[in-house]
């Protein structure tokens, strides 16, 4: 099976703040696979819209990454 991947390149210059924030969007919500909720049967021929309660009905999701650079004494 294909996926789409999308990936992050770690680098850091004189100018790169401690703290970054790298986001990246557009991922299709893998509970409700971009529909943004499922029928739920309530009752016979009765169905009611339940919203999909990772994606908060858009169907879409969002990454965010906080990268934290702090000194390596480890190494």
């Amino acid at each position: 099976m294909s996926r789409s991947v999308q990936s992050i390149d770690l680098f850091i210059d004189k100018y790169t703040p401690k703290r970054e924030v790298v986001k990246a969007g557009g991922f299709i919500c893998p509970t409700c696979n971009g529909s943004g909720g499922f029928q739920e049967e309530i009752g016979r021929d009765d169905y009611r819209w339940k919203t999909c309660p990772r994606c908060d009905g858009t169907g879409r999701m969002r990454a965010v990454v906080t990268v934290d650079w702090k000194a390596d004494y480890d190494s």
